[in-house]
């Protein structure tokens, strides 16, 4: 049995017009989200560790109201990669691995991160 870690991305889509009365400074309208996220798996191949992955990650669907009065549904949406560790898991051990190609503008778009203000639409009543 091996460590695998297994990249997930979940999917969180806002609904509904938001109540006027609960609107602030940092409502900023945006309905699409998603979320990287990296399992540690013990798992005996690949094939496995994906498996193990996603079907923890269709247990995290969740639906839920904002703090707009707006439903949020977040749920499991694809596997992106899987990476093999090398050595158990411990402090200091590389957890996820990935060599991508690409221009200067490529890598910018890759790692733009939603700001505070423009998440509160996710945020629970």
């Amino acid at each position: 049995m091996l460590w695998y870690a297994v990249k997930l991305l979940y999917r969180m889509e806002v609904s509904g017009e938001p109540k006027a009365s609960l609107l602030d400074d940092f409502y900023s309208g945006l309905d699409l989200f998603f979320e990287e996220s990296v399992l540690l798996v013990p798992a005996g191949s690949f094939e496995e560790a994906y498996e193990k992955a996603e079907t923890e990650a269709k247990k995290k669907a969740n639906v839920y109201e904002n703090k707009y009065g707006q439903t949020v549904t977040v749920g499991f949406y694809k596997s992106v990669d899987c990476f093999a560790l090398f050595e158990s898991p411990q402090a200091f051990t590389e957890a996820y691995s990935a060599i991508f190609c690409g221009t200067q503008p490529d890598i910018a778009r890759r790692y733009e991160r939603c700001t505070a203000e423009e998440m509160h639409v996710l945020r629970q009543k």
